[in-house]
């Protein structure tokens, strides 16, 4: 083709007055010369097509007047080529091509250097096509039909074969969905889905009101259709139509059309009987229900597979139907079918003679206008593209073939003219594409349909001013103003975007009101905020960045509240590798938070365990190490009095473990003071987690707060899964629910302890073991720790209980390991540890208060030892006479009416038999957890978070089974509940 120059690309012919001053307003004033555009593939040939004309008497019925052609002869703009693509990709008369959406003229044509199908942008100021990043299929051997429905694009691609009775398969149809976004086309998740498996000439689709994407095609000599579910996220398996007349010739084919707003519609064709057929069903009907078969059109010769469909919107579902025959000399070829939305009655509008030798004729609707615009290509194999108009409320064509609005003066092989399924008006204009098979070259056609040139396109928001901020408990607020400027289209939302240091975070998406928002965050860590608007555009540049701002949690009641961080367990003191044992008396002090060559010189982890200078207290596993005789271990904040309490017992050459929370000093390098009483002993120290005010926690740390529950039993490996043996490694679930408690013999259905905790507070039971060992556990999927939570001698059942970090996600979310002796093991849970913002609805989280260790029961000075099956309540919060009588500290251990739980060493004084001990808020059902397990002669202490009852002077019932015993209880701190 020819290269126009500049002047010859945009030039009026005979149109008469009203069509030259368009042309003047779309051109430039007389004698300008215009901008050339940028270069296509190959040089373009651009010139007003025709329909300029027609548009100024949309309504006559007449044919538009006559365009003379440019010096070249040429009529419309030819476009990009299509070479590498099978056929000609504007054919497949029911489909289109074409969709109007965001103010621009979209279209799915073949892009020859990127061998694809891409979605192109028409460019109005030059007429051409210009390509986007958005690809719709990369099989060259495809046609497709799209759909835009005012929010998605949807996209059915299929492998093309004409006529044949023994369809190809394996050659998927497909469906793709798009978003409009930031200016573009973006495929949606799950996209694309398989509409069927084989090959077709046509396969059209449409949306119903229920948002299902319908789809019909000839397959084997028969009409079929499927459905998808809402969205077009799967389809169905593909049936026949179920109505009379669908068994057709390999030629036929079918198309659907959505109207009256909630009916669909499939027409066909039946060359077998000369007929046209059409059918309906309601949308609220079942899938398989359709209406009787319709005649729309039959007699000699009277069907031939061109079909396309249009419905007048706002003529309650009145259906238009371009079609073609397959009569000859001066019969009618081409005509429009006509049906009555009230009766149902088809009428035939002729459109041109087989003399006229029309082809692949389309139909549009002007609904401003009411005008009906038909479109074909003459002759049969393609030449140039005619139109003929006429108003709907007397559709009378004129004779002939009617206004040339395609042709290529040096390549008569125009055909396949297509466009949208939308209807048209002043404000859309009405595009038409066409392909010449010769060239292998689009061509447009664009009627503005008596609009203007339209304004420059809108562009994406301008940005707003930098937001304020404001932190608050795990969350931060953001405000912000509009842009100065909203791009020429109104803005629908923002993007809110956080930024930890550089790292931009996951946006959130808002709407355009309010210009607030509040949104989650991590108490403890600095963020900043950026904001940008969104249009029908996409979205525009980003503000530029807000303050810092840094959230805290406002848990804690008072100054000395602390929330619990759970680590991996980790080991800060082990006196075999330095410092050496404990002597009778000893008395030594250790660092425990903070960090520094302090942990190395005490046989800790070189550098420590992270726990941070401030921390009120750690959940700490503490082992006495084959000490050489009895005795007991105290342990105290360093630089503080020494107390009367116990933290560990132990005997003779048995090793053994107590897990509890042990207050720290508040200042200070060394935090923690211990003394040994009785033989020389070497002591271990394992850190489970650490208790910390909000605002002593690490940048991006948030605290746990408790929760205490009925205890209960989560696992026992005597009633399901077997015991330990040495080496085993097995993983539990603790949290959430299901058949698995059941499978590991714990309460079937779970504890109540929700998905997302972070801890448990457990009793960890060895039973009768047949070997002395020890065993660790840490959070599933993490790498196992070095440090122990339980020692335990053959034959001799102990119980630890402490703080258990559980796993973030998984159904199993703790893992053990036995070394050792054969044993079963037996957990039991008190409560648990959740963030705040995992707590169940309607449940209120406790923070930790450590206190100086205080002895609050103690059987031998007051009250007696427990008889076999003795139960008893004891007072643990408040003040009064009660504690003396019980052999406490006079007037008690500070701990406030109030307080939901303790933290407690329970001790069993030389019991004279072995036995073990239950514990339950007064007042609250007994439950079958055990907290302490005793050997005849062999006093024993466990540490563990104890639930109080909420009213009454007696919070706390024991009940003691097996030998009598005396009882000792000393507190290290209580649990209150936290506020908002």
């Amino acid at each position: 083709m020819r290269t126009q120059p500049a002047a010859a690309r945009c030039r009026p012919a005979v149109l008469g007055a009203l069509a030259v001053a368009f042309v003047a307003l779309a051109c430039g004033p007389a004698g300008a010369t215009a901008a050339p555009p940028a270069a296509p593939t190959s040089p373009p040939v651009s010139r007003p097509s025709a329909a300029v004309a027609s548009a100024v008497s949309a309504s006559a019925p007449a044919a538009a007047a006559a365009e003379a052609p440019d010096a070249s002869g040429d009529i419309g703009w030819e476009g990009p080529s299509f070479q590498g693509a099978s056929s000609s990709p504007s054919g497949s008369k029911p489909e289109s091509k074409l969709w109007y959406a965001q103010g621009s003229w979209w279209a799915d044509l073949w892009a020859t250097a990127s061998s694809g199908f891409y979605i192109h942008r028409l460019d109005l100021a030059t007429h051409q096509w210009v390509q986007t990043p958005t690809q719709l299929e990369d099989r060259a051997g495809t046609r497709s039909d799209v759909l835009w429905d005012g929010t998605h694009l949807f996209v059915a691609s299929h492998g093309f074969a004409e006529g044949s009775t023994s369809t190809p398969t394996g050659y998927p149809a497909e469906l793709r969905r798009f978003s409009f976004s930031n200016g573009g086309y973006v495929l949606d998740a799950g996209f694309p889905v398989v509409i069927n498996d084989a090959k077709s000439e046509s396969l059209v689709i449409e949306r119903d009101s229920q948002g299902r994407i319908w789809a019909t095609w000839m397959e084997d000599a028969k009409i079929m259709v499927s459905v998808s579910s809402a969205g077009g996220t799967s389809f169905g398996a593909p049936t026949v139509l179920p109505v009379t007349g669908t068994s057709v010739k390999a030629d036929d084919l079918s198309s659907i059309l959505a109207f009256g707003g909630n009916q669909v519609g499939i027409m066909w064709s039946n060359q077998l009987d000369q007929k046209m057929y059409f059918t309906h069903r309601l949308d609220s009907d079942p899938v398989g229900s359709w209406s009787p078969t319709e005649v729309a059109y039959e007699g000699a010769n009277a069907a031939d597979d061109h079909i396309n469909l249009k419905t007048v919107s706002d003529q309650g579902g009145r259906i238009l139907a371009a079609v073609k025959t397959s009569k000859t000399g001066s019969s009618v070829l081409e005509h429009l079918l006509d049906r009555d939305p009230t009766t149902g009655v088809w009428t035939s509008h002729p459109f041109g003679t087989a003399v006229d030798a029309h082809t692949r004729s389309i139909v549009l609707v002007d609904k401003i206008h009411q005008t009906v615009h038909m479109f074909a290509a003459a002759g049969q194999s393609g030449g140039s593209v005619y139109e003929k108009t006429a108003p709907l409320s007397n559709i009378t064509f004129p004779t002939g073939r009617g206004t040339a609005v395609l042709t290529d003066a040096d390549s008569a092989d125009i055909n396949n003219p297509t466009s949208t399924k939308q209807s048209v008006d002043a404000t859309t204009g009405l595009v038409v594409l066409a392909t010449n098979d010769s060239t292998r070259r689009y061509w447009t056609h664009y009627d503005p349909l008596g609009g203007t040139t339209p304004p420059p396109p809108a562009t994406a928001p301008g940005a707003p001013a930098a937001p304020t901020v404001a932190g608050g408990d795990g969350q931060v607020t953001v405000a912000w103003s509009a842009p100065a400027s909203d791009g020429g289209a109104a803005i629908t939302g923002y993007v809110v975007t956080p930024y930890i240091g550089a790292a931009a975070q996951p946006s959130v998406v808002r709407p355009a009101a309010p210009t607030s928002a509040t949104l989650p965050a991590t108490n403890g860590t600095t963020y900043t905020y950026k904001v940008a608007a969104v249009n029908s555009v996409g979205t525009g540049a980003a503000s530029g960045s807000s303050a810092s701002v840094t959230p805290h949690a406002t848990i804690p009641t008072g100054p000395t509240g602390s929330v619990f961080v759970p680590i991996e367990p980790c080991r800060v003191v082990d006196t075999r590798k330095a410092g050496g044992a404990f002597g009778p008396g000893a008395q030594r002090s250790f660092q425990v938070g903070g960090g520094g060559s302090g942990f190395s010189a005490q046989g800790g982890k070189p550098g420590g365990c992270a726990i941070p200078d401030g921390a009120t207290a750690v959940e700490a596993s503490v082992t006495a190490v084959a000490p050489t005789h009895g005795g007991f271990l105290r342990a105290w904040p360093a630089g503080s009095s020494p107390p009367d309490a116990t933290f560990l017992n132990f005997t003779t050459h048995q090793g053994v473990t107590n897990t509890g929370a042990l207050a720290l000093a508040a200042a200070g390098v060394e935090d923690l003071t211990l003394k040994s009483f009785g033989g020389p002993s070497h002591y271990v120290i394992d850190v489970q987690g650490y208790f910390a005010t909000a605002t002593a926690l690490p940048s991006g740390v948030t605290g746990s707060v408790y929760v205490a529950i009925q205890p209960c039993r989560a696992v026992d490996t005597r009633q399901a899964g077997g015991g330990f043996g040495s080496g085993t490694v097995r993983s539990v679930q603790l949290a959430g629910s299901g058949p698995g408690f059941s499978a590991q013999g714990g309460k079937p259905g779970g504890c109540a302890v929700p998905d997302g905790a972070t801890a448990v507070e457990a009793s960890v039971t060895a039973v009768d073991p047949r070997g002395g060992g020890y065993l660790r556990t840490w959070p599933t999927g993490q790498a196992p720790p070095t440090a122990t939570f339980l020692n335990f001698t053959e034959h001799r059942g102990i119980t630890n209980t402490g703080a258990l970090a559980l796993a973030a996600t998984g159904d199993d979310d703790l893992t053990l390991r036995s070394s050792g002796g054969p044993t079963h093991y037996v957990i039991d849970v008190q409560g648990y540890f959740t963030k705040p913002a995992g707590l169940p609805s309607g449940v209120t989280g406790s923070v930790f208060v450590p206190t100086s260790p205080c002895r609050e029961v103690d059987t031998r000075v007051a009250g007696g030892a427990f008889a076999p099956g003795a139960v008893r309540s004891v007072q643990l919060a408040g003040t009064g006479g009660a504690f003396a009588a019980q052999g406490g500290q006079a007037g008690g251990c500070a701990i406030p009416d109030g307080a939901t739980a303790v933290e407690a060493s329970v001790t069993a004084v030389t019991p004279s038999r072995n036995g073990y001990l239950r514990t339950w808020p007064s007042g609250s059902a007994p439950p079958n957890a055990t907290f302490l397990n005793f050997t005849a002669g062999q006093g024993v202490t466990n540490t563990g978070i104890v639930a109080l009852a909420a009213t009454g002077l007696r919070d706390l019932t024991l009940r003691s089974y097996g030998g009598p015993t005396h009882y000792v209880i000393d507190v290290q701190g209580y649990f209150t509940a936290a506020s908002s």
